[in-house]
């Protein structure tokens, strides 16, 4: 029962008025020297923890008892009374000396309390507290949504009742009996139901005892850390340590097919067009001169401009020299005619950056890119029109490269291991992004893709 603050007046007067009547009912009515004074700390103790200004009432009873002792000539000795006068002094003092400090406490208590309340109310993992007995005593409100279920379904239920589709649950691995068995950490993986979403949610379930004041384990707390992210950058990982691998493997089949390209080109066109130079050459030398006929000159002539055309052809296509003469802007919108002339593919072409100024090693790497993503439009895209646009910003080169083509889903480029259609993808962000540049592809079906690059103007490894 809470006693009011009227209530606890009355009480301290009346028992102010008990302690000085008795006094006078010793002293005048039963004309006796006793005073009894035990029942003046009464008052004093209960004035000291119920009210905040009660300096005056042992005051007031110090001096009601010494003068009634003066006034009333008890046979008591006066420095007796002064010394219990002063007693009544000192003991409100300690008492309240005392409830100063355990309000502190208190107020200190409940500050620790509020911050550990708050700090287990706003913490993103799903926390609920136990007993001894397994009964849900708290929970905050990333365990509900963890659980998909409400504080009031949840508070009082057993645990095993919560967690019925657990595989840990009234098993030997169960978390909260081998705690409350006495061990003073336990972690494992395992799966949570969901009650509104139907489903299992992997977790991380940490859980921990909590002690009382005298030393003995009252329950426990369990931590649950939701994994279904951390599992799908697993899962990304893989896909995409397995695509690096898949790249490195393309990479090198790719660099000894162009090698057997290259030394079938030499053999079956130089090496075949030198052969026959030779051979009409060797012919001419075995005739006298008034035999040899210009038209066995024109031959040798005509084997030897067809090597050098095909010497030019092939150097333009390993490295053409317009790009280290003239720079990249001229070396694209020589790639855009190019298959312009060779595929009919039509590009309005745009230039505003400065010639000179971007590194050698960006240089071919983006002439490589945008080389391949002609090459896409030839072989997926299913279009002739295109738009290549290149500006410089400060230190940054910007190409945007759109054609009108038949598109594809681009949110399922990420999922794409080693499909044709987005390895060439894949290989081209990497090699951006191993410079410190970005690539990013904007495409739907039936209208056509935008592939955006930046990269810097000088040549940086992204560690």
């Amino acid at each position: 029962m809470v006693i009011g603050q009227r209530h606890k007046k009355a009480i301290i007067i009346f028992l102010i008025v008990f302690s000085c009547g008795s006094t006078l009912f010793f002293h005048v009515v039963l004309k006796m020297g006793i005073v009894v004074t035990h029942i003046y700390y009464v008052p004093i103790i209960l004035a000291s923890l119920w009210l905040k200004k009660s300096f005056l009432i042992p005051v007031f009873l110090s001096l009601f008892l010494t003068g009634s002792h003066i006034l009333l000539r008890s046979d008591v000795e006066f420095q007796n009374d002064l010394l219990r006068a002063g007693m009544f002094v000192a003991v409100y003092a300690i008492i309240l000396k005392i409830k100063e400090k355990v309000e502190s406490s208190e107020k200190e208590l409940r500050f620790a309390e509020s911050k550990l309340n708050q700090v287990f109310s706003l913490s993103k993992d799903a926390l609920l507290m136990l007993n001894r007995e397994m009964s849900i005593i708290k929970i905050n409100a990333s365990a509900q949504e963890l659980l998909g279920l409400a504080e009031k379904e949840v508070i009082g239920r057993q645990c095993s009742e919560v967690f019925d589709n657990s595989s840990v649950c009234g098993s030997e691995r169960c978390p909260v009996r081998r705690i409350l068995a006495g061990a003073t950490y336990v972690e494992l993986e395992t799966k949570i139901g969901n009650e509104r979403k139907k489903k299992n949610i992997p977790c991380k379930v940490t859980v921990i005892p909590y002690w009382e004041a005298d030393g003995n384990r009252s329950g426990v707390i369990l931590s649950f850390k939701d994994l279904t992210a951390h599992k799908k950058y697993k899962k990304r990982l893989k896909q995409y340590q397995k695509k690096l691998q898949s790249l490195s493997s393309e990479l090198i089949l790719a660099e000894e097919k162009e090698r057997r390209r290259i030394a079938a080109e030499l053999h079956d066109q130089i090496g075949h067009n030198l052969a026959l130079a030779q051979n009409k050459i060797g012919m001419m030398q075995s005739q006298s001169a008034a035999h040899i006929k210009a038209d066995q000159f024109d031959d040798v002539s005509e084997l030897i401009k067809g090597t050098i055309h095909t010497v030019r052809s092939l150097t333009f296509k390993l490295s053409p020299p317009i790009l280290y003469e003239f720079g990249l802007g001229p070396a694209l919108k020589w790639l855009a005619e190019k298959f312009n002339r060779e595929w009919g593919i039509s590009c309005d072409f745009s230039c505003s950056m400065r010639p000179g100024v971007v590194d050698k090693e960006i240089k071919i790497l983006l002439f490589k890119v945008l080389h391949e993503l002609f090459v896409n439009v030839i072989k997926h895209a299913k279009t002739k029109i295109t738009r290549l646009g290149i500006t410089q910003k400060r230190k940054y080169v910007y190409i945007e490269f759109i054609d009108n083509g038949i598109g594809f889903d681009a949110s399922q480029l990420e999922h794409t291991i080693v499909r044709k259609q987005g390895f060439g993808l894949f290989n081209i962000r990497e090699r951006i992004n191993y410079i410190g540049g970005s690539f990013r592809i904007k495409s739907h079906p039936d209208r056509g893709t935008a592939v955006f690059i930046s990269t810097p103007i000088n040549h940086r490894k992204r560690g």
